[in-house]
């Protein structure tokens, strides 16, 4: 049996929920406090694009960077890097080796794959002597495994909103508790623009944990330019905290949303200074410039014809991607295929992307638990029967009927819905996973 399936021969999820299991493996690793810098990030979206834009700036000042993120596209080697490269099944397999020993030692039977993978990635960090870590929560905040450490430098809460209602609660105030729970004594929090009751909820936690609450739009000024191209996103940010003017930053992922990524990644380098990090406007500007995050908002060519592949699969990243492609493709036909798991709010999620679909593909994810094809379908006809749509269960072959349906001129494929099926289709297409670019449109021929 080689290293993924053992590692995903582990359960999803725990039958018996809480952070003892992992604290006493973290503890008898000697990690139950970081030996190194952490930055927590939670969120509903926006947590890796985030966590990347930090690692780039880090990495340009100068800085070794651990940086773990979830989920994986192609290969679970992606979710732990080290200086923006995943890395190597090797390594990774030495890792789970030393933590399998000590699971055997303690006789725990009954850890999840996602606190295997968080106590891996710790430990490679603390081995390879990371001077600065990022860790992204896998879902919530209050129960995510990287909460076991208690000990962050700085805590990032990016945009909260509707999502995983089956775990983390049946409305948005659930949801924002949770997550605002990664708020730790030790640390200021910083936060995205929220809705008014999430954040009334972050700013009542940093009071309970005595910290500083920084906020976006309160702390910082965001100001975007009009689109003028469309492989990069231009803005302004005047930080209140600092008084610096950052004037023409520019980030080639595209969509204000990610200009408020960014500038998280930003103010969180600018209150890294205050704890001793040197972190100069120059390895702020190149840090946004260089950071890629394949999946989101990922523009390529196919055989000529455009292709956007984004892992939007919540209302408000359909929001997102549905407004961003209006601004950035006001006169192109959209043709999106569309794939979702059963614990998504699809009917949502198909009402924002209804807002620029021409037509809709529909397929499934294989190995996971979606949504029958037939079924959206059925749901179209009866909520938004004026627009064509098409279903097949075979993923390649619904692919290929959008790609082929699309004119060069005149029309673009989005694929989006699920992270789960884009990174098959990146395996598919034998794409590259990378951190950072320079970049060029990829182009492929089927």
């Amino acid at each position: 049996m080689n290293i993924v399936d053992q590692i995903n021969n582990y359960p999803r999820f725990s039958q018996h929920i809480g952070l003892e299991r992992i604290k006493r493996l973290l503890d008898t690793l000697d990690l139950s406090y970081a030996p190194y810098p952490y930055i927590h990030i939670a969120g509903t979206k926006g947590k890796g694009s985030t966590a990347v834009f930090f690692a780039n700036i880090l990495r340009e000042a100068g800085y070794k960077v651990g940086l773990f993120t979830s989920p994986h596209l192609q290969s679970i080697t992606e979710r732990i890097c080290i200086d923006l490269q995943a890395i190597s099944l090797d390594r990774l397999s030495q890792l789970y080796e030393i933590i399998h020993q000590v699971l055997q030692e303690l006789k725990m039977f009954d850890v999840s794959y996602f606190e295997l993978i968080t106590a891996i990635a710790l430990l490679e960090f603390k081995l390879q002597k990371t001077e600065v870590v990022i860790l992204e929560t896998g879902m919530g905040g209050r129960l995510d495994a990287t909460n076991a450490l208690t000990n962050p430098i700085l805590t990032v809460l990016t945009t909260i909103g509707l999502d995983h209602l089956d775990r983390l609660g049946p409305d948005l105030a659930s949801i924002a508790r949770e997550k605002a729970a990664i708020i730790k004594p030790s640390a200021a929090v910083l936060s995205a623009p929220q809705a008014a009751l999430v954040e009334k909820i972050i700013q009542e936690k940093a009071n309970e944990k005595q910290v500083h609450h920084y906020s976006i739009y309160r702390d910082y000024q965001v100001s975007s330019y009009p689109s003028t191209s469309s492989d990069k996103e231009q803005f302004d940010v005047l930080s209140y905290v600092t008084g610096i003017p950052y004037t023409e930053l520019t980030i080639s992922l595209l969509g204000k949303h990610q200009a408020i990524n960014a500038c998280l990644a930003l103010a969180g380098s600018e209150l890294l200074t205050k704890k001793g990090f040197i972190i100069r406007e120059h390895h702020i500007r190149e840090g946004l410039k260089k950071a890629a995050w394949p999946g989101r908002f990922e523009l390529l060519k196919v055989n000529g014809k455009l292709l956007i592949m984004d892992g939007a699969h919540n209302p408000d990243s359909t929001k997102a991607l549905s407004e961003t492609i209006k601004e950035r493709f006001p006169d192109k036909k959209i043709h999106i295929v569309y794939s979702s798991l059963y614990n998504k709010l699809y009917d949502q999620n198909l009402i924002n992307l209804a807002q620029v679909a021409q037509s809709f593909y529909f397929t499934k994810i294989s190995h996971h638990s979606s949504v029958d094809p037939d079924e959206l379908m059925q749901w179209m006809d009866i909520n938004m029967p004026g627009i064509p749509c098409f279903s097949e269960y075979d993923e390649w072959l619904c692919f290929r009927k959008a790609m082929e349906s699309a004119k060069p001129e005149t029309d673009l494929v989005c694929v989006t819905g699920s992270l789960y099926y884009i990174g098959w289709l990146r395996s598919k297409l034998a794409l590259p996973f990378y951190l950072q670019n320079g970049k060029e449109i990829l182009e492929v021929n089927l």
